[in-house]
């Protein structure tokens, strides 16, 4: 952890993103469509909390909103966003829909030559420099879940443990479908 009193607006999504990983979010409920606007206005980053279902899960995605591609005031929204770090919620005030939070580290480099092997049969990339966890996820096909279990593993053993095991999934998987 490298940054410990920082404090954001946030909304809770079903999507967690890696550092530099870019996506579109449908957002339909005025209340956060007011702090996208906010944010848009301030030129404010915005944290997306992950949660699944109702459980808001103790890690999440800060972003900053590139552009808004449709606002109406009757119609939702579709910003694109790009995510700028993660971080680990210290303390969520839901009435206000503000975070304490703390920035973790992403960007560890991987040393487990297994990993870099297993990513690059399944990317069909060629490892030459030192590549990160966050880089892999985001060039993986791994779903929000699976990227959230790797960020919230305890430390970055743990992370390429969990790496190697989603890549073995995916490589028996793709195997399994050529064989067919």
């Amino acid at each position: 952890m490298t940054d410990n009193n920082n404090k954001s607006l946030a909304i809770p999504l079903a999507i967690f993103l890696v550092p530099k990983e870019r996506m579109p979010l449908y957002i339909f409920e005025n209340k956060y469509k007011q702090i996208i606007d906010f944010c848009e206005e301030t030129n404010t980053e915005l944290c997306i909390t992950y949660c699944t279902g109702s459980e808001l899960k103790p890690f999440g995605s800060k972003i900053k909103i590139l552009n808004i591609l449709r606002r109406n005031n009757n119609e939702d929204y579709i910003v694109n966003v790009e995510c700028t770090s993660n971080f680990k919620i210290n303390h969520y005030n839901k009435s206000l829909e503000t975070i304490e939070y703390s920035i973790i580290d992403s960007e560890s480099i991987i040393d487990n030559n297994n990993l870099i092997k297993l990513f690059e049969r399944l990317s069909g990339e060629i490892v030459n420099t030192k590549i990160t966890i966050s880089q892999i996820l985001k060039k993986s096909s791994l779903s929000s879940s699976e990227k959230y279990n790797v960020i919230a593993a305890p430390n970055i053993e743990h992370q390429q443990k969990t790496l190697i095991n989603y890549f073995k999934i995916l490589l028996a998987q793709y195997n399994n479908k050529r064989q067919h």
